[in-house]
């Protein structure tokens, strides 16, 4: 019993922190270890559609379809 509550006070200070400076918090489910992924290995933040102007579609697939697009951004 003691041990679930350890890792529930553990769980609960990483959620809290889940993203820092350092890198985003995660806590082994079979150890309840936690662990700090650097910053610099996540990966970058996901961008909306609408932020890409579509210029033709290339093709079709398993996933749907595939259009060539440019970055608003840069225009």
């Amino acid at each position: 019993m003691a041990r679930n509550r350890t890792s529930c006070v553990a769980q609960e200070s990483c959620n809290r922190s889940r993203v820092s400076s350092k890198g985003i918090c995660l806590t082994s489910i079979k150890t309840f270890e936690k662990k700090t992924i650097p910053e610099e290995h996540c990966y970058g933040r996901c961008r909306p559609v609408t932020e890409f102007e579509k210029l033709n579609r290339i093709g079709e697939g398993t996933y749907g379809v595939v259009y060539r697009a440019r970055d608003n951004r840069f225009q």
